[in-house]
């Protein structure tokens, strides 16, 4: 472990590990593989970057999201340490470079989108690296019980023929044993170590605010709550227009989404965590690698509709061991919103089928088409977000690959010499040579026109108008997109029946699945009987105590809650009734009849305390 000590007083500036990370470390340095099951927070990508410093040749990692593969080779750059991504959407040019750079040892981490990892082409480019160590980020995404499933997750293993000396590590912020246990399984991991922190922040105090206005209800939360903190929100158009309303207050926010420039937000985030801005209001895409350990509240105005992603976004808050507070606004409306959300998540199969063929009949199979994200949602009769998500779920299939209609990402090359440069036609043209730099007339720069035009202060229109000129002029060569237009490819052969057939029942499942987390969210939201922590904790079967500091052990909604009595009552009833397994509805139908005032909160109960238990096929059993 001295190595490993040395190496992250080197590159990091700390003198040790936290205890989770230094049981990981050692037990790859034992060698040894490991599954790590750390909490937001818990500082997960330290604990395959430094063993694979120690270890050195190419440590290659698995990641399905290109924002954090991109974040975490920028951090590494910043340390001096050689890294970088390789994802669907970089060109060939600069492809071949990054796979030469490996493969002559100027590489230390190869990041890999699990899509690409495992192609036959892929692999026989990367046979040769020295791979000594192999890291599955997001390992959650192997399973179908998982919040975030991904088919390609399932052919990492063949990876091992491929690497079979290198040793493997597995890690999620969040598992259920389910999930876990499809993790060991299908990674066919070798005699792994298990590394697992407790869900359970107890110095965390979570509360649920009822009420028809919740502007109110943010504002009397914020004037209570000291320090700075996240407020979640469900879009980004939404992220705007609260953050204009604390501005309005006379509160300091800023909104954060992925669709602002890189430059607008690593302004906006560097502000946040020096503490020139107090709030941030945010989508999802915000939080990713950020350590801001004093964050001292995350509210959430629009409602998280799974268990994981909730602990992942209050998680934020705290690390630094101080009281903080995960604060729910829940509103009348939010019920229905909370369900729309999840059909435009999960768009009907036919939906999958129509797009299809509709883009089958528009560009057909096997070369790159234009497609207008406006014109499909028009025809197709459906929202933009549920265009995004039929699109993710064919890509994840294999039955296509496409490039976002807001992707400003794009291959920029020139194709005169430097000199003709030095006399630029237009202002613009003599700024895209520079902000090009040295690539430009190399290998070509891969860049973020948005992220260009935000530095210029013009639009995006104007940028493309002005290199889509030079390409028509024969100045340079590109593939950015047309402002607003998106990029689709149908594989080769199209999918069979068959394939379409098994495409539903996958569907189907993963369904279910988001409903069951759905509805324990909205449970969590309304129920009042149970301590919040103990109740969120049961989703991932960790029993706790009542926390003793949330709103509901504080006695807010004491009146709903049942007697000693009446729970021994209820108790030696279920005892007998529910030693055979029986479904949720049934169970509480019966106990309604004894106890009509409080059937749920009993029921709520003995769940969290692990008195009843639920299966498998989700049927519920008194545990002897």
């Amino acid at each position: 472990m001295q190595a490993a000590r040395e190496v992250l007083q080197r590159y990091w500036g700390y003198s040790a590990f936290r205890p989770a990370q230094e049981a990981v470390i050692q037990a790859l340095l034992a060698g040894r593989e490991v599954v790590a099951l750390l909490p937001t927070g818990g500082g997960k990508s330290l604990c395959y970057q430094v063993p694979g410093l120690v270890l050195g040749g190419v440590t290659i990692v698995v990641s399905p999201l290109i924002a954090l593969m991109r974040d975490q080779v920028e951090g590494l750059l910043r340390r001096g340490i050689p890294a970088a991504a390789i994802d669907s959407s970089l060109p060939t040019p600069l492809r071949e470079k990054i796979l030469h750079q490996a493969q002559a040892g100027q590489l230390s981490f190869l990041y890999v989108a699990p899509e690409r990892v495992t192609t036959a082409a892929f692999l026989e480019k990367i046979q040769p690296l020295p791979v000594r160590l192999i890291a599955i980020d997001e390992a959650h995404c192997i399973s179908q019980w998982g919040h975030d499933f991904r088919a390609s997750y399932l052919r990492l293993a063949e990876l091992r023929a491929t690497f079979p000396q290198a040793l493997w590590i597995a890690l999620t912020a969040t598992a259920t044993p389910r999930v876990r246990q499809d993790i060991l399984t299908y990674l066919q991991l070798q005699n792994p170590v298990v590394v697992q922190q407790p869900f359970y922040r107890p110095n965390f105090y979570y509360a649920v605010v009822h009420d028809i206005d919740k502007d109110k209800r943010l504002f009397q939360s914020l004037q209570k709550l000291h320090g700075s903190g996240i407020i979640y929100v469900s879009s980004r158009k939404r992220a705007q227009e609260v953050a204009e309303k604390l501005r309005r207050w006379g509160i300091s926010a800023a909104f954060y989404h992925a669709g602002m420039p890189a430059s607008a937000r690593n302004e906006t985030q560097a502000a946040w965590i020096r503490e020139k801005i107090r709030v941030i209001v945010a989508t999802s895409a915000f939080g990713m690698g950020i350590d801001k350990p004093n964050t001292r509240f995350v509210i959430h105005y629009d409602l998280a509709i799974e268990p994981e992603a909730y602990f992942q976004e209050v998680g934020r808050a705290g690390r630094d061991g101080e009281l903080a507070y995960a604060v729910a606004l829940l509103a009348p409306r939010d019920l229905e919103e909370v369900w729309n959300r999840l059909e435009e998540k999960y768009p009907p199969h036919e939906v999958l089928l129509r797009l299809y063929e509709l883009l089958r009949q528009r560009g057909g199979i096997g070369a790159p088409f234009p497609i207008n994200p406006t014109e499909l949602t028009e025809q197709l009769h459906i929202k933009s977000y549920t265009l995004w998500r039929a699109l993710h779920l064919l890509s994840q299939e294999g039955f296509l690959s496409w490039r976002e209609g807001h992707t400003t990402r794009a291959y920029v090359r020139s194709r005169v010499a430097p000199e003709a440069w030095q006399k630029p036609i237009t202002p613009l043209q003599g700024w895209i040579a520079r902000l090009g730099g040295a690539a430009l007339f190399t290998e070509g720069a891969y860049v973020d026109l948005l992220d260009w035009a935000y530095q210029l202060g013009i639009p995006y229109t104007q940028l493309y108008e002005e290199i889509e000129r030079l390409r028509r002029e024969g100045w340079l060569i590109h593939d950015a997109l047309p402002p607003n237009f998106g990029e689709v490819l149908l594989q080769e052969p199209p999918p069979s029946p068959t394939q379409w057939e098994t495409l539903r029942h996958k569907y189907r499942t993963l369904q279910q699945q988001a409903r069951v987390r759905a509805t324990f969210m909205l449970r969590y939201y309304q129920q009042t009987a149970v301590c919040r922590a103990q109740y969120l904790l049961r989703y991932f079967e960790e029993l706790i105590e009542p926390c003793g500091q949330c709103d509901v052990c504080r006695g807010y909604y004491a009146p709903n809650r049942p007697t000693e009595s009446e729970k021994m009552q209820a108790a030696a009833w279920l005892s007998e009734y529910a030693q055979v397994p029986r479904p949720p509805h049934e169970l509480k139908e019966a106990i309604l009849r004894l106890f009509p005032q409080k059937a749920e909160a009993l029921l709520e109960g003995f769940l969290a305390e692990g008195r009843l238990e639920l299966l498998p096929d989700w049927r519920l059993r008194w545990k002897k």
